[in-house]
């Protein structure tokens, strides 16, 4: 596993989580600057949900 994949996987697995949102079609477009404060903003859904 490189450095990236873990919290690139752990992403995908929020963006599924919270689908509604509607990001998933437009990940593939970022780049990883957009996909890191992307995974700071599901992981802060994700953390104040319990």
């Amino acid at each position: 596993m490189g450095p990236h994949e873990t919290w690139l996987e752990r992403l995908a697995a929020l963006a599924i989580r919270f689908e509604s949102y509607g990001v998933t079609a437009d990940m593939a477009a970022m780049d990883l600057t957009a996909l890191w404060g992307l995974y700071c903003f599901l992981r802060r859904l994700a953390d104040n949900q319990g």
